[in-house]
């Protein structure tokens, strides 16, 4: 209790207090540590603030029941989020007397969001409909829908064509299981699918997988992230940002209490970095989870149900001002030496650290890829396209605005 209420010494003081008394029947001797640490974790925490500017979207989108999981895409034009609000498809309750969820979108107009709209047939029925991840350019969203007999469910993928939504369409078995898959996110190329899962095999509670998609539309068998990213506790609502950068939400690692959100990037050993908390004010002692971030890590979304929102779980957007304001925005093309378009992938490295900052990749069809760039950093930039040599090139942009856009084009010469 007294760690719910922030009151984090007093919490230390009384866990202490039950250790000596050793009521460990009740709670086991390593739960008690783990919430000493966790009181310990979050005091430091909110003694050292980061810089993170947290922000209530408003009541146009929250209400007094839960909104979550909000989806937005690149552009930061279009928002998808479930809700438990009244008078959704149905308008009926499940057996915990919550109604049940709906997806709702809204768009953003002069920099503010709209009125939402219940996004409609075939997405929602009159049961579980929850949106799980969309692609960069939301065409194509996963949602997760329960059974009929509101025992379980499974994932779904649907695309929009027309402005009509498809009829979902299941996943295969390869991802959905007769356990619990109920939050996943897309990669920058929709062909990579994270997922949390709490299937057997895994490190305890609900982990990450990863799936890649094949030629033919079928996904393949899931790899677990491994004990790096997955601890004996839960991790959920994975979101990757430029292949390289991936969030998700822990109970476990260096937690200050449910859940919080944590960042791990990709090395070049493909292996992933340790998880680090994005720390105070972005994570509470309540639940933080299903952060959406833009491809410029500075602007995110995310539900929580700390205190002093307007219901349950609200959204919230997060701006992150350690970051730099300025963003360097490289467009072009990959082409042959005769100017034919080529599907390429783009590795970004800061040469500084020789870190990878991004993978990205062209389009099939004409060749056009987007980097996105800090200014005034040395960067090596990788081109690669099979059949062909290696391109490496080292790029340098300044920036008089807050956002530059340059034209930066690559050829690429076939192997003897």
């Amino acid at each position: 209790i007294y760690h719910l209420q922030e009151e984090f010494k007093t919490a230390i003081r009384y866990y202490h207090y039950f250790k000596q008394e050793n009521y460990f029947e009740e709670i086991p001797l390593k739960e008690v540590n783990r919430r000493i640490e966790q009181s310990l974790l979050a005091q430091e925490m909110k003694k050292n603030p980061k810089n993170i500017n947290i922000i209530n979207i408003g009541k146009v989108i929250n209400t007094e029941f839960s909104e979550y999981v909000p989806l937005v895409d690149a552009k930061d034009s279009v928002m998808f989020f479930t809700s438990r609000r009244e008078g959704g498809t149905g308008n009926k309750k499940d057996p915990y007397g919550l109604y049940f969820e709906d997806i709702y979108y809204s768009l953003k107009k002069n920099g503010e969001w709209t009125e939402p709209l219940n996004i409609g047939a075939p997405l929602n029925t009159e049961t579980h409909d929850a949106c799980v991840a969309i692609t960069p350019d939301a065409k194509t969203m996963l949602i997760f829908r329960t059974n009929k007999n509101l025992m379980g469910g499974d994932l779904y993928i649907t695309n929009i064509k027309n402005n009509q939504w498809s009829e979902p369409k299941l996943l295969s078995e390869n991802i959905n299981s007769k356990y619990q898959e109920a939050s996943a996110c897309f990669s920058e190329d929709g062909n990579v699918l994270y997922f949390s899962s709490n299937r057997p095999g895994g490190f305890g509670g609900k982990d990450i997988y990863r799936s890649v998609r094949f030629g033919n539309g079928e996904w393949s068998l899931p790899v677990n992230l491994g004990a790096t990213i997955n601890s004996e506790y839960d991790e959920d609502a994975p979101f990757i940002v430029n292949d390289t950068v991936l969030y998700f939400s822990s109970k476990g690692h260096q937690n200050i209490g449910e859940y919080d959100i944590f960042k791990s990037v990709l090395q070049k050993d493909s292996t992933w970095s340790e998880p680090q908390n994005l720390g105070y004010p972005l994570n509470s002692v309540d639940d933080d989870i299903y952060l959406s971030v833009l491809p410029d890590e500075i602007t995110a979304y995310y539900s929580s149900d700390k205190k002093g929102g307007y219901g349950m779980q609200d959204i919230y957007k997060v701006e992150m001002l350690d970051k730099s304001k300025f963003l360097i925005i490289a467009k072009g093309k990959v082409t042959d030496t005769s100017g034919v378009p080529l599907k390429a992938k783009l590795t970004v490295i800061d040469q500084q650290n020789h870190k990878i900052q991004g993978v990205f990749r062209s389009n099939a069809k004409n060749g056009k890829f987007i980097l996105l760039l800090s200014p005034n950093v040395n960067y090596e930039v990788v081109v690669e396209s099979k059949g062909f040599q290696p391109l490496t090139d080292i790029i340098n942009y300044s920036a008089k605005e807050k956002i530059t856009e340059i034209n930066k084009n690559f050829q690429l010469i076939p192997k003897l």
